[in-house]
C-alpha cells in the first residue's frame, strides 16, 4: 500500500518516499516520540499478497536483527501496517555509492576507505553466519559525515560461520531461538535458487551451489575493480556475464583499465575475483589489508611524504601542548618574568569534575577550556570546584553561568557507553581514544576524536556521532571543552 506524506504509521509520521525497487518502497519518516528520522520500508503493492515475499521481508528482519555494526543499517522495529509488514530501519542522510560512482571519480583513498568499511560490514555478517547475498553500489549507502553503511539483507542465506580453513557450509539451526520468525520463514533465507544481480554473482551463484561467504568477497571485489577502474570487470547482458563469469578464464587484470592503480590492491582485487572460492581471501582480511594500505602501504609514492610529514608535525604539536601544559601544572612557566595565573592571558583554563551525582569513572573526568575572554575583561580567581584527573592543583576559575554540570556529565557518560557498544570493530584499532566535546550556549554538543589511529576514520566518526546525539540545557557564556576517554576493546 503506497503511503502519504503527512500520514501516521503508528508513532511514524511520513514525509516523503526515498526510493523503490523490485521488492519494495522505502520512505522518510518521523518518529513522533523520539523526534528522529527512520526510514520504512514496504512491500512493493504489486507483491502484496505474495507468501514468498512477505517472508523474504521478515527474513530480511531477522537477519539485519542479529546484526550490530557501525557500517550495518540498523533495524528499530517491524510493523504491520493494514496487514502488510513494515521494516522501521535507521535512516541514512546522503547517497549511495551508485550515485557517487556516477557523480565523479573517485580518488584512491576514498575507494579504499568504502572498500574497508563494505568489508568490514560483511565480516561483521560473516561472524553471524549471514550472507548478504545481493553487495552492490545501490546497497552501500554513504552518510553526509562520510561513514559508510551496507543495506539490504533482502536475499540473505544463513550459513555457518567460516572455520580457520575458510570453508562454510549451510546451516540447519535457527538464527536466534528468540526469533518470533517462523521455521518455514527462517527457510527462505537458504535457498539455493539463483538470487542476486547478474553483474555482482559469483560463478558458483550462477551454479546455484550452496551460498558461502566467499560470494559476497566476489561482490566486494567486483564494487572494488568498478570504483577503482571506472567500469565493471564484466559487462553486457545477464548471459553475456553469465558465459564471462562462469568461464576458466581468469577476470580481466585490473592494471590493464587503470594503470595507476598499486601493485597490492591491484593484487587483493585479483584475488577477490578468484574463480575458485576457496581461493578467495576472508572479508576480513580484506578489511585488514584495505585498512592497511588507507594507511601507508600501497598508497602511491608521491602521496607518502606529504602524509608523513603532516604527521610528523601533528606529532610535533602534541609534544609540545603536552610539555607546556606540564609545565603550567607545575607552577612554572614557558618565558621568563611571566606569572602563573593567568598562565596564557588567551584561554581561561579549569579542571573539574562535573558530576556530583554519579560517581565519576575515568571518562568522566574532563578538563573543560572556555574560548578567549573579551580584551576589556580579565579572569577573575574564583573557588576551586573540584580535583583534577591527577590531583594536582590548578588554577582557579569558574564555569559559564547557567552551565548544567549533571546534564552535561550525563550526556558525556551516555556518548560514551554508546560508543563503546556501537563503535567496537573486532577487525579495526583498540584501545583508549581522545576525544574532545564541546558543549555550546546553544545547548549543542560536538565531539572530535583527537589522537592516531582514529584521527577521521570510520571508527573515529563513529564515536563523534555517539556524542553528538546528545545536548545539555541552554546557558549564557562561553563554549566549554571536555577532554575525555573512551575505551574500545
Amino acid at each position: 500500500m503506497p503511503l502519504s506524506p503527512g500520514q501516521k504509521v503508528h508513532k511514524y509520521e511520513v514525509v516523503r518516499q526515498l526510493g523503490e525497487g523490485g521488492m519494495g518502497i522505502v520512505y522518510l519518516a518521523r518518529d513522533v516520540q523520539l523526534g528522529r528520522p527512520v526510514a520504512l520500508k514496504l512491500l512493493h503493492p504489486r507483491k502484496l499478497g505474495s507468501p514468498d515475499a512477505e517472508r523474504r521481508l521478515a527474513a530480511e528482519a531477522m537477519a539485519m536483527a542479529q546484526l550490530r555494526n557501525p557500517h550495518i543499517v540498523m533495524i528499530h522495529d517491524m510493523l504491520s501496517v493494514e496487514s502488510a509488514q513494515c521494516l522501521v530501519l535507521e535512516y541514512v542522510d546522503g547517497e549511495t555509492l551508485r550515485s557517487r560512482l556516477r557523480r565523479k571519480r573517485l580518488a584512491l583513498a576514498e575507494v579504499l576507505e568504502i572498500g574497508a568499511a563494505i568489508a568490514k560490514a560483511i565480516a561483521a555478517a560473516h561472524r553471524q553466519g549471514i550472507v548478504h547475498r545481493d553487495l552492490k553500489p545501490e546497497n552501500v549507502m554513504i552518510a553526509r559525515d562520510g561513514n559508510v553503511y551496507v543495506a539490504d539483507f533482502g536475499l540473505a542465506a544463513i550459513v555457518e560461520r567460516p572455520d580457520d580453513q575458510g570453508s562454510s557450509q549451510i546451516s540447519s539451526f535457527p538464527m536466534t531461538p528468540a526469533a518470533s520468525i517462523t521455521a518455514p520463514d527462517a527457510l527462505a533465507l537458504r535457498s539455493h535458487t539463483p538470487r542476486g544481480t547478474p553483474a555482482y554473482m559469483a560463478p558458483e551463484q550462477w551454479r546455484t551451489d550452496a551460498p558461502t561467504w566467499a560470494i559476497d568477497v566476489w561482490a566486494l571485489g567486483v564494487i572494488l575493480y568498478e570504483m577503482l577502474a571506472g567500469v565493471s570487470p564484466f559487462g553486457g547482458s545477464p548471459d553475456v556475464i553469465q558465459e564471462l563469469v562462469c568461464s576458466r578464464s581468469p577476470a580481466p587484470p585490473l592494471t590493464a583499465a587503470n594503470g595507476r592503480v598499486p601493485e597490492s590492491i591491484a593484487g587483493l582485487v585479483v584475488e577477490c575475483l578468484a574463480k575458485d572460492p576457496a581461493m578467495r581471501p576472508a572479508a576480513k582480511t580484506v578489511a585488514r589489508r584495505l585498512g592497511n594500505a588507507h594507511l601507508t602501504r600501497g598508497v602511491p609514492v608521491r602521496w607518502r611524504r606529504p602524509l608523513l610529514v603532516g604527521l610528523a608535525c601533528t606529532i610535533a604539536a602534541a609534544m609540545v601542548v603536552f610539555f607546556r601544559a606540564q609545565l603550567m601544572a607545575s607552577g612554572g612557566s614557558d618565558s621568563e618574568g611571566a606569572t602563573s595565573w593567568p598562565p596564557d592571558p588567551p584561554m581561561t583554563k579549569l579542571d573539574v569534575i562535573i558530576d556530583p551525582i554519579l560517581r565519576p569513572s575515568p571518562s568522566t573526568i574532563m578538563t573543560a577550556r572556555t574560548l578567549p575572554p573579551s580584551a576589556s575583561s580579565s579572569p577573575k580567581p574564583m573557588p576551586r570546584v573540584g580535583p583534577t584527573s591527577t590531583g594536582s592543583s590548578a588554577p582557579p576559575s569558574a564555569l559559564p553561568d547557567g552551565f548544567d554540570r549533571v546534564a552535561a556529565d550525563r550526556a558525556l557518560k551516555a556518548g560514551s557507553d554508546a560508543a563503546q557498544v556501537q563503535c567496537n570493530d573486532p577487525d579495526g584499532p583498540h584501545g583508549k581514544v581522545s576525544v574532545a566535546v564541546r558543549f555550546a550556549p546553544e545547548g549543542l554538543v560536538a565531539a572530535s576524536v583527537v589522537n592516531a589511529p582514529f584521527t577521521n576514520t570510520p571508527v573515529g566518526r563513529c564515536i563523534e556521532r555517539s556524542f553528538r546525539r546528545y545536548t545539555v540545557p541552554r546557558y549564557s557564556g562561553d563554549p566549554v571543552t571536555v577532554s575525555t576517554t573512551v575505551q574500545l576493546r
